[in-house]
């Protein structure tokens, strides 16, 4: 029985979106950059050709799906905390300023986004590498070899002592 929240049908656009998002995307930073030219026409062509290439490959379009949302969920936390910040009264452009100052505020940012983007390949890729390094009587299922390298005791201690250094450079250095 056919439901109005019934979005079967949004299955079929399961390559535009992945295909319209790097298209944006890689327009978007082109524009930015100016790496390869400053020309508006030949950096949509480029971004044409990146995302149909990019469309072709199944474990892109995987990737791009997986990452998509986490991206959005991020943005709409820094809209949100945008807006708490306005209804404590701070302005705009104060926000804007510690973002753009603020070294600690960058990094935990781009670490973010590097850890969506890690998982989104683990996710889509880990277990074909996985298996294609696989040799007889290992473990099979990536999850499982993920969670079990993450609770080893050397790897918990190694962590630890990452942390501590940070803190201890940190802290040392008045950074």
């Amino acid at each position: 029985m056919a439901t109005v929240l019934d979005l079967g049908l949004l299955e079929y656009f399961g390559l535009l979106f992945p295909f319209l998002l790097l298209l944006i995307v890689t327009y978007a930073v082109l524009q930015k950059t100016k790496v390869l030219s400053g020309e508006p026409n030949i950096n949509a062509i480029i971004a044409f050709a990146v995302a149909f290439l990019g469309v072709m490959s199944n474990s892109v379009v995987s990737i791009v799906s997986f990452i998509a949302p986490w991206f959005t969920v991020m943005l709409l936390f820094l809209i949100l905390l945008l807006l708490l910040f306005a209804v404590m009264g701070v302005s705009e452009k104060d926000f804007l300023s510690a973002v753009k100052n603020n070294k600690g505020i960058q990094w935990s940012i781009i670490g973010v986004a590097l850890i969506i983007l890690i998982a989104g390949f683990a996710a889509t890729v880990g277990q074909e590498f996985l298996d294609a390094g696989n040799q007889q009587g290992e473990l099979s299922d990536f999850e499982q070899n993920t969670f079990d390298i993450f609770v080893n005791t050397k790897v918990l201690g190694m962590l630890l002592l990452f942390g501590i250094s940070v803190f201890t450079v940190a802290l040392l250095t008045g950074n």
